[in-house]
């Protein structure tokens, strides 16, 4: 199991080893299956995005038992974010 009071302490401090080698892996997976194989390459930056804005806003974390589905919906927004400007894109380049 993981301990998240203690993964939220290493990213207090800015300690990000332990955050990566722990939290790194899951974020990528989860990016990757949400933003499809067509766009699979976008994954790393946006758990990039998505750890980076976190370090950002981490004073507005509230509680921090939520640390992960905090993180986790910071990602899925990022996901969201990047799938919008492809479409976006692709739609221009296709008409």
């Amino acid at each position: 199991m993981i301990d998240y009071e203690s993964l939220y302490r290493c990213f207090l401090a800015g300690q990000m080893v332990p955050f990566y080698k722990i939290m790194y892996p899951g974020l990528l997976t989860f990016a990757s299956r949400m933003l499809g194989a067509k766009m699979a390459f976008m994954a790393e930056d946006a758990v990039q995005d998505a750890v980076l804005a976190a370090y950002e806003k981490f004073h507005q974390l509230r509680d921090r038992e939520k640390f992960a589905p905090w993180i986790m919906q910071i990602l899925v927004n990022r996901c969201r974010r990047r799938m919008k400007t492809w479409f976006r894109r692709e739609k221009d380049i296709d008409g």
